[in-house]
């Protein structure tokens, strides 16, 4: 990719030369419209996310003694950032297309013996693949040349060979860990790791985990989208703050919600959304522009659910389940899955 210097250096197939930011194609006070892409909704426990405590917490965590009606639903997603000068940016990739409708064979090699066991219960039509979704927006697998990665887990680098011309960004510790040891107990497949596509690592200075806006890396330099070093679910996971611009579909969405609310209707739409669990964990955004990513159930159900028990005189003793949701500050908004 043009936009990054290597300095002379050539990288070999699987090699990763050290990205040199800022990027070029920054604009002073850009801000990018974010379109979150839903790849597919799968069914698992919810110990891959909370650590189940006693014994037998790994096979539970792959779903292994997990009765069916204690699953959840996850979503899986990607997102489309659009700079107005540096063009598009993916952010993670979802499942190659191939797993929704290639032969067992491919769905094994892509996902891993374990990650096939994980996505047993995988909802996801062929038509929700990333490169799918791009063209339905305009953009063709060739054009573009930038992904950056929260991490790679099989879940989020399924499709990196569907963009042999992207250079992709992922952090060192990161990019260390899917080429360590025992990785199919990690959620990482090397198979995934395509050579076509030019991988660049990034490194976060040492105080990042403590204050990790404060080290954060500036992408283009321009401040619309920075890196931000959060290990824990990896050892090299990265959230990205993108300085958004709503797209006008957002508003013109946000805006009839406010005016079904204000009418107290529950018209079709919402009827099929609270039957589809994908169209809600897909329903990202809103009227103040904040995009909310959940693992679990909404918290309003919750309440919801502690009521009624509580009206019924049943003292509900499992511990209280917890959401993810991203912050916003100061017109920044987190990005992580």
């Amino acid at each position: 990719m043009s936009a990054i210097a290597t300095g002379g250096a050539v990288a070999s197939a699987l090699d990763a030369l050290p990205a040199e930011l800022p990027l070029a194609g920054g604009q002073a006070n850009a801000t990018l419209t974010l379109r979150p892409l839903l790849c597919a909704v799968m069914r698992g426990p919810r110990g891959w996310f909370e650590r189940a405590p006693g014994r037998g917490a790994g096979l539970k965590a792959l779903g292994i003694g997990v009765p069916a009606a204690e699953l959840i639903d996850i979503p899986i997603v990607a997102f489309l950032l659009e700079h107005p000068t540096a063009g598009p940016v993916l952010v993670d990739t979802g499942f190659q297309r191939i797993v929704a409708e290639g032969p067992s064979r491919e769905r094994t090699r892509n996902l891993g013996r374990v990650g096939r066991l994980m996505a047993r219960d995988l909802r996801m039509e062929p038509r929700q693949c990333v490169a799918a979704q791009l063209q339905a927006h305009g953009i063709e697998e060739s054009d573009l040349s930038l992904i950056v990665m929260t991490h790679l887990h099989f879940d989020h680098a399924s499709a990196l060979c569907d963009f042999p011309a992207a250079t992709v960004l992922v952090s060192a510790p990161e990019w260390a860990a899917a080429h360590g040891r025992y990785l199919f107990m990690h959620g990482y497949v090397p198979a995934q790791l395509s050579p076509a596509p030019s991988y660049r690592t990034i490194e976060f200075e040492p105080g990042a985990q403590g204050d990790p806006f404060a080290h954060a890396l500036d992408v283009f330099g321009d401040g619309s989208l920075r890196l931000v070093f959060t290990p824990g679910h990896t050892r090299g996971h990265a959230r990205h703050a993108a300085r958004r611009r709503a797209a006008v579909a957002d508003r013109r969405r946000a805006g009839l919600r406010a005016q079904r609310g204000r009418a107290g209707a529950v018209g079709p739409r919402a009827s099929r959304r609270a039957r589809d669990p994908g169209a809600r964990h897909a329903r990202l955004g809103g009227a103040a522009g904040a995009l909310q990513l959940t693992v679990a159930a909404g918290a309003r159900a919750q309440r919801a659910a502690c009521a009624r028990r509580g009206a019924a005189g049943v003292r509900d003793r499992r511990p209280p389940r917890r959401s993810r949701i991203t912050a916003t500050a100061a017109g920044l908004q987190s990005i992580s899955t």
